[in-house]
């Protein structure tokens, strides 16, 4: 047999004091604050879906997760298929490419911007912590 001495401790409150952790050392930032501006993941079309939504008038942070990735897909559809050219026949490339493609999704969705921009305005205020 092995026996294991333990040492008695003289009040409950040690205990408390044992299971106590260290507080963190890093500060806590919002996880859907990451998401939402696609800091985490890294995604690059999020970063750009999130600024424009901004200039729009529209905080993404109180966009339901669905409506954001909606917009998402929508952006890079327009990214990806209708921004290689504009108007006139010229290839587009870079910045010039994704403004044209942020130019339709404006024009193509209009009536989809101003009804979120209603539910933003009716939603609370998610506060970083």
């Amino acid at each position: 047999r092995m026996y294991f001495p333990f040492k008695p401790l003289p009040h409950c409150q040690d205990v408390v004091g044992l299971l106590q952790l260290p507080p963190q050392r890093r500060p806590f930032t919002n996880w859907w604050h990451r998401y939402v501006d696609g800091v985490n993941p890294d995604r690059p079309h999020a970063v750009i879906v999130a600024r424009f939504l901004r200039s729009e008038g529209i905080d993404p942070y109180k966009l339901p997760r669905d409506e954001i990735e909606d917009l998402r897909t929508k952006y890079m559809q327009e990214f990806r298929w209708f921004a290689r050219k504009d108007d006139a026949g010229k290839d587009l490339e870079g910045d010039e490419r994704e403004t044209f493609a942020l130019k339709n999704l404006r024009d193509k969705y209009r009536a989809r911007l101003a009804r979120l921009r209603s539910v933003a305005a009716q939603q609370p205020t998610v506060a970083a912590r």
